[in-house]
């Protein structure tokens, strides 16, 4: 889809009546298109103008919200209109020809490629998402394919996904795609398998690019996540220590709000990956979870989720200093759960590195102006190889016999004044790991 450059609304009423009542949501959609369409041809509604908010029209044009949300879709994939998320839908008033990026794509036999993602204004990991997809695209234009945009967030709606068998079928059947490359999508009812089954019957290639590893029938490029919780761990061992502590969360606390966030995955690859190390160096770790109920009951979309579980944490290892034996550092969950963690000590008269050395996540720029060693993940790189995937593929032409390849893409560590060597005077620990049975799966 592609987007304005504008945020205004055209509210005016519609100077047509409705449609009509009694109709399958098929022929709603239909003749919603088509009375849209009516009024772009006859000028009543212009190049520049903008309809007014779904509900609005729908109730003029006598149809319901989503018959209505599906037939702009169709207007969007022909070129009569152009959504922007957020800011409304804008009439072209005309069918475009192929873009120039998509011209010079045909004569290089490159191929227009769908890069599908649910980015939208109100989503917490846009950041990121917004990176691996600029880099998708320059390393795409680079080997000479098109690419046009598809998003998962409902036109008009904010945070409602559509099918994403609906976004690919407008992708690779109504646009015309030749591939595609998803990037973290989600929603009920989708399955890897699924989107699998739907590209080999198209003949497509495709991609699926994520913060953690998949099994499935798609090929992917994924942040090795595993990876970033050995490093973090080894780069402690390197320092001396012995005794560290781990924030975790368990899916058996969180259940579908820990998947739905998307941190199942990670989660448990991460802690895989300290525990590897743990067992190589001869680490003893103390896991420690953070519940639903030590945030306040907060799911991980609430705003101050993440610093709310470094409190929680800061709270746990206090009561440990407490105690004849404590461990001298921690990894946190990410760069924003450890600064709230080194303020919450910083207040208690224990400071970052002198009484405890600290790890994050993800060098967010909070983290990189408090000095705080930090596992950065791959992003760039995430969507370049992406995009060499795809090209390969394309290059390769539809080969159901091809096996599917999985990439794992390692983060780096960036070594700050958050981690030293440990003090001491610490007592030995009497137990190797407090009894913690995590119950999430890798991959999962």
């Amino acid at each position: 889809m592609t987007t304005p450059t504008t945020t205004e609304r055209d509210t005016r009423h519609l100077p047509h009546g409705p449609i009509g009542t009694a109709a399958s949501p098929s022929s709603l959609q239909d003749r919603a298109r088509e009375r849209i369409e009516g009024m772009i041809a006859d000028g009543s509604l212009p190049a520049g103008s903008r309809l007014p908010p779904f509900r609005e029209l729908a109730r003029q044009l006598g149809t319901s919200v989503t018959p209505l949300q599906r037939a702009v879709r169709e207007l969007a994939a022909a070129g009569l209109v152009e959504v922007r998320h957020g800011s409304g839908v804008r009439v072209l008033g005309h069918r475009p020809s192929a873009s120039p990026r998509a011209e010079g794509a045909a004569r290089s036999n490159g191929t227009l490629v769908a890069v599908v993602s649910r980015l939208g204004p109100r989503h917490d990991a846009n950041r990121w998402k917004q990176r691996i997809v600029s880099a998708l695209e320059r390393e795409l234009t680079a080997l000479g394919h098109g690419v046009l945009f598809f998003s998962q967030l409902e036109p008009g709606d904010d945070g409602t996904l559509l099918p994403l068998e609906d976004v690919l079928a407008e992708a690779l059947e109504g646009a015309g795609c030749g591939a595609v490359a998803l990037v973290e999508p989600g929603g009920s009812g989708t399955t890897l398998e699924s989107i699998g089954d739907r590209l080999a019957v198209l003949e497509r290639p495709g991609v699926w690019v994520s913060g953690h590893a998949h099994r499935a029938p798609v090929s992917s490029v994924y942040y090795d996540n595993d990876w970033a919780g050995y490093a973090a761990a080894r780069h402690l061992a390197e320092h001396g220590h012995r005794e560290i502590a781990a924030a975790v969360l368990d899916p058996s606390d969180w259940g579908d709000a820990l998947r739905a966030g998307g941190a199942q995955g990670w989660a448990a690859e991460r802690l895989e990956g300290v525990r590897r190390a743990c067992r190589q160096f001869g680490l003893r770790l103390t896991p420690l979870p953070v519940r639903p109920e030590d945030v306040g009951g907060a799911h991980l979309a609430t705003p101050g989720f993440w610093a709310r579980c470094g409190e929680s944490v800061a709270d746990a290892v206090l009561d440990l200093m407490a105690t004849p034996s404590w461990p001298t550092a921690l990894i946190a969950l990410n760069d924003e759960s450890a600064v709230a963690f080194m303020n919450r000590l910083a207040a208690a008269g224990c400071e970052i590195p002198e009484g405890l050395s600290l790890v994050g996540f993800d060098n967010a720029e909070e983290g990189r102006l408090r000095r705080l060693t930090t596992v950065e993940p791959p992003i760039e790189e995430l969507g370049e190889e992406a995009a060499r995937a795809l090209h390969r593929a394309h290059a390769a032409g539809a080969d159901p016999s091809a096996p599917v390849q999985h990439l794992l893409v390692k983060p780096s560590l960036i070594a700050r004044a958050s981690v030293a060597a440990p003090p001491q005077a610490r007592a030995p620990r009497a137990h190797s790991e407090k009894p913690f049975a995590y119950s999430g799966v890798p991959g999962a």
